[in-house]
């Protein structure tokens, strides 16, 4: 339970050994399995449910929901926080579905209480906040705001505000401090660090921000770990993806609370470091957007696979939104939902780490059933003809 930790996954941790000592790792690996196990099978329920999958195509789909549990992070016996999070993302997405497709309202409440859970183990799922409230809104085509959207939307605000309370409660409880985990502005410092030139300290406010940007730029400086220092040979998001760590929790992270040495201890510098960083990061990008946004982009499309996948992806999601505009039809309603679900994880990511798969697993499943779905649609219409 460090402070740079959010409350899901060491609460997880702390509850197996409290009740099974000794024993509780073994347990930590079973009690993940049956819940990757449940989860896959709800998620593939509620598929059949709402899409009217043939059977070989839902086990197709399940083989590929589970295999994170196998193969790669292996997550049934990993000590990762991915390990609670993989399963919860799966129910949250499978209530998701069937408050869409079958007009349950209260999966959509349970679909929430399950994000917050979800945002408390790993705070990069709060890219479901704001597809809960488009698919809450819009996916039965009916735009007025009626008494049951606007309650749901009082409660996914609820979800944001409670699940950042509670981490600010934890931290207060286990640490003394009344602080979120201070991790967020280092990481979403790294990129504006990256691209940022000595000039930049100018943009800044105070004298603090300015002697502790000179502070970290010399030393990312000194690493030869700035993009304009990179050879013209290199490829820029390949370097980026290579010295992410070396930036971030390397010379961010150590040489900035070496910037703190004298202002409290080990604690207190890691949350005025994260403050810190933050705080510069705006300015940073804002002196320097037309790289910040181009080096965005770059790891945006990496995380994809390929700018190909992308534009794929982003035709899908435009096509599909016309679509269900003019017709309504479910066809439309699942790739819109698929393809937010994949622009939403990745968009946000990239804001504070390299879209690397660790990051983005959770959606693979996305691609196979697209295509397995619109196979068995196009094979059931030319039977029918």
């Amino acid at each position: 339970m460090d402070l740079n930790r959010s409350i899901g996954y060491p609460l997880f941790i702390e509850f197996h050994r409290v009740l099974f000592g000794g024993n509780s790792i073994s347990v930590i690996a079973y009690t993940q399995f049956f819940l990757l196990l449940a989860s896959a099978i709800f998620f593939v329920k509620s598929l059949r449910n709402t899409l009217h999958l043939n059977k070989w195509t839902l086990f197709t789909i399940f083989i590929v929901v589970l295999t994170p549990v196998f193969y790669e992070l292996k997550l049934a016996n990993s000590l990762l926080s991915e390990s609670v999070a993989y399963p919860l993302y799966l129910f949250t997405i499978g209530n998701l579905l069937i408050a869409i497709f079958q007009n349950r309202k209260k999966n959509f409440y349970y679909a929430l209480l399950l994000l917050y859970l979800l945002i408390c183990v790993r705070g990069q799922f709060l890219f479901l906040l704001p597809i809960i409230v488009v698919t809450a809104l819009f996916h039965d085509g009916n735009r007025n705001f009626t008494k049951d959207k606007i309650i749901l939307l009082l409660s996914t605000f609820a979800v944001f505000f409670t699940s950042i309370l509670t981490d600010v409660v934890f931290h207060k409880i286990q640490h003394g401090y009344a602080t979120t985990t201070p991790w967020t502005g280092i990481q979403i410092s790294t990129l504006a660090f990256f691209t940022a030139d000595k000039n930049d300290a100018d943009a800044l406010k105070t004298k603090d921000q300015k002697e502790y940007f000179y502070h970290i730029y010399k030393q990312i400086s000194n690493k030869k770990l700035l993009l304009s220092q990179i050879d013209d040979t290199v490829d820029v998001t390949d370097f980026y993806y290579d010295n992410y760590v070396s930036i971030c929790n390397g010379t961010i992270n150590e040489q900035g609370e070496l910037f703190f040495t004298n202002r409290g201890n080990q604690e207190e510098q890691t949350i005025l470091n994260d403050k810190m960083s933050a705080s510069i990061t705006i300015p940073l990008i804002m002196d320097n957007f037309q790289k910040w946004f181009l080096m965005y982009f770059r790891i945006i499309v990496k995380g994809f696979g390929s700018a190909k996948y992308m534009i794929a992806f982003l035709f899908l999601l435009i096509a599909s939104t016309g679509i269900f505009i003019k017709s309504k039809n479910k066809i439309s309603k699942v790739l819109i939902l698929f393809c937010l679900l994949l622009f939403g994880n990745i968009v946000l990511v990239a804001l504070a780490e390299p879209a690397i798969s660790r990051y983005t697993f959770y959606n693979n499943w996305i691609l196979i059933t697209i295509l397995l779905y619109l196979f068995q649609q196009s094979f059931q219409k030319k039977s029918n003809d």
